[in-house]
């Protein structure tokens, strides 16, 4: 928690003048409030009176000026009103203020937390669920100006108001604030227990709510499934119980909210009986005024208030507290991808494993894995699947690290360039379906978006895909759809295929599986324009199919996380061979 702790010290910190100048706001808002009572005090004991108290003091002698009840009583109206018509002024001021930088603090939380969690290594966010990030980024962001703004302004707003107004209850009867003051153990008392509940309750209703998010995104990705398998009933029976779960907790934290109203509710009908009883007695006895008991009675009303307002500030703080405590994976450094490195750019593209491995618990995904890709050729990295070949790219592109060994690029330490100078060197294919609900031209340009119409078209004529894109009514205007479900597997690959080539600056291109959805007769054309483009670049194709495996300067074959061969292609020379070593090396 202290990362998160950390977070919000530096968001608060960003706009701390603004908070101050909300702060000392608030407490103009108060004084104006404080001045309004007094004005019955006049009213009742200098003007309605039938034996008017007489004016002593400082005050007292600048009343004594007016020399009728009558225009004493005009001038207590008139400090009313102006008093109370400032306070409705600086009110809607402190109240659209308040909005306005609840607003920015809250978007500059988002934007921070959306950053992050862009950055999260790929091998930890892929163990999470897409519709808990979802939920978090879109109701749990919130929680921070909810901190703020339920929290800690009116706390200190309110503790601001409870000293000035006992201070000034202490200056009109002693007696009478002791014995206000003997309700607050009770209040207090009763604030930590239902803290407590509340807390545990709030992180209940958060845990069921983003199961419920998690579930929905999960049923949503796989409803063709779903579907064929005719599961929809037990699919929709899960999420009843799921929601029935997170009604179950949201109600459990209701009822607390309203017991603790209750609670509250009693505590103060009590004070205030008592304090009538004891006041009233007190006035009987002359040692207090009617008018000086009004203007307490109201004071035990601003008292009041900010014990209530204190109450569920502490409440509302912890609540908020526990949903931003359940963003504290979007801030953990250690989960995300070092950027210390200096080195930017790639001049030749060789690359060099030495002796990596890479664990998953106890069983090895790579094993000592050794071999030397030369910089400007064709490699063919070969394998059944689960053999570890994607962990390869994953590698060089620092998606994930390797448990030992040591990876160069141009014999530099792969950790010692900078990320983004590293990536932006290498164009990438990867094996699952990675298109944006955008236009074709968007999706092809997706890697440089300064690029011209020519180049997008030129990248799509390599892919061959400006065939079918040149079919369609809205060409390269045309939105693709979700994960680009408007077109065929192999049309999806096409455009992929020419997004990687928009990347002229790139010395390395990685194909990650990408000829699998494509036809012999298309898969062999782009090969070929493939060819032609990554003159001089080193181009990594990793594939399971023999045809692509002809097509290259070297082979490196994998089977179990081993290399069982690295060599020049030509000394595989048909696909029985091939397949009879990996069976061999079984």
């Amino acid at each position: 928690m202290k990362k998160v702790d950390t977070i919000l010290y530096r968001q608060i910190r960003a706009h701390l003048w603004n908070l101050i100048a909300l702060v000392l706001l608030s407490f103009v808002v108060v004084a104006l409030d404080l001045v309004a009572p007094w004005s019955f005090k006049i009213l009742i004991d200098n003007v309605l009176s039938v034996q008017p108290e007489p004016l002593t003091g400082f005050f007292g002698s600048m009343l004594s000026m007016f020399k009728t009840p009558e225009s004493l009583g005009i001038f207590a109206v008139v400090v009313y009103f102006l008093s109370m018509f400032m306070l409705t002024v600086f009110e809607y001021v402190n109240s659209v203020s308040v909005k306005e930088y609840i607003k920015k603090l809250t978007s500059d939380f988002s934007k921070t937390a959306f950053r992050n969690v862009e950055s999260l290594a790929i091998g930890y966010y892929n163990k999470q669920q897409i519709g808990d990030y979802i939920y978090k980024l879109s109701y749990d962001v919130s929680a921070f100006g909810e901190l703020v703004e339920g929290g800690m302004l009116p706390l200190i707003t309110s503790c601001f108001y409870l000293v000035v107004t006992v201070t000034i209850m202490m200056y009109i009867s002693p007696a009478l604030t002791l014995l206000t003051l003997l309700s607050l153990p009770f209040l207090v008392l009763g604030l930590y227990y239902f803290n407590k509940q509340i807390a545990y309750v709030t992180r209940r209703s958060e845990f069921y709510n983003s199961l419920a998010f998690s579930f929905i995104e999960e049923v949503l990705s796989h409803l063709k499934v779903i579907q064929a398998f005719s599961q929809e009933k037990n699919k929709s029976e899960r999420f009843n119980k799921k929601i029935d779960m997170s009604l179950g907790a949201d109600v459990s934290y209701y009822k607390l909210d309203y017991i603790l109203t209750l609670f509250v509710g009693i505590i103060i009908a009590v004070t205030y009986s008592v304090i009538m009883l004891y006041g009233i007695h007190a006035v009987f006895q002359g040692t207090l005024t009617t008018g000086l008991l009004i203007v307490f009675i109201f004071y035990l009303d601003n008292l009041t208030n900010p014990i209530i307002s204190i109450v569920y500030a502490l409440t509302e703080a912890k609540k908020s507290y526990v949903k931003i405590s359940h963003m504290h994976d979007f801030f953990e450094d250690k989960r995300q991808t070092s950027h210390t490195g200096t080195a930017s750019m790639i001049h030749q593209g060789m690359i060099t494993f030495r002796h990596v491995n890479v664990m998953s618990g106890d069983a090895h995904i790579l094993e000592n894995v050794s071999f030397d890709i030369e910089a400007g050729k064709r490699t063919v990295i070969f394998g059944m699947n689960g053999s570890g070949k994607s962990s390869l790219a994953n590698l060089i592109l620092r998606f994930s690290e390797p448990n030992s060994g040591k990876i160069c690029i141009d014999g530099v330490d792969i950790t010692e360039y900078d990320l983004a100078g590293l990536r932006d060197n290498i164009s990438y294919i990867p094996q699952e379906i990675t298109l944006f609900n955008e236009s074709i031209y968007d999706n092809i340009a997706f890697g440089n978006p300064l690029a011209k119409q020519k180049d997008v078209e030129r990248a799509a004529q390599l892919a061959t895909a400006d065939e079918f894109i040149k079919r369609n009514p809205k060409k390269y205007a045309f939105k693709v759809g979700e994960a680009g479900n408007f077109l065929s597997g192999g049309q999806r690959q096409r455009l992929m295929i020419a997004r990687a080539l928009m990347k002229d600056q790139a010395k390395i291109l990685i194909f990650d599986e990408t000829f699998s959805a494509l036809d012999v007769k298309t898969r062999e054309s782009v090969l070929h324009n493939i060819q032609t483009f990554s003159e001089h670049k080193t181009t990594i194709i990793i594939s399971n199919i023999f045809s692509v495996v002809s097509t290259a300067d070297n082979v490196i074959v994998l089977n179990k996380g081993r290399v069982i061969y690295h060599g020049p292609a030509k000394h595989l020379s048909t696909e029985l061979s091939l397949y009879k070593m990996i069976l061999e090396n079984n």
